[in-house]
């Protein structure tokens, strides 16, 4: 079993990411959305791998 910190990565890579949006060039908002977009998608797929491959059905208290 992968004891790799699944959960933690899920929290804390949005609130690390959301800090750097403040040093990305303000010259519209393009870059910020495709920006955000991207962090979401990575987001998404990190959870989706996260409960499709470590989702314990039969046992979920352990």
């Amino acid at each position: 079993m992968s004891y790799f910190p699944w959960l933690t990565i899920l929290v804390v890579l949005p609130i690390f990411a959301g800090s750097l949006i403040f040093f990305l060039p303000h010259k519209g908002n393009k870059i910020v959305r495709w920006y955000t977009i991207s962090i979401c998608l990575l987001e998404f797929l990190l959870m989706t791998y996260a409960f499709c491959y470590h989702f314990q059905l039969e046992d979920p208290l352990n």
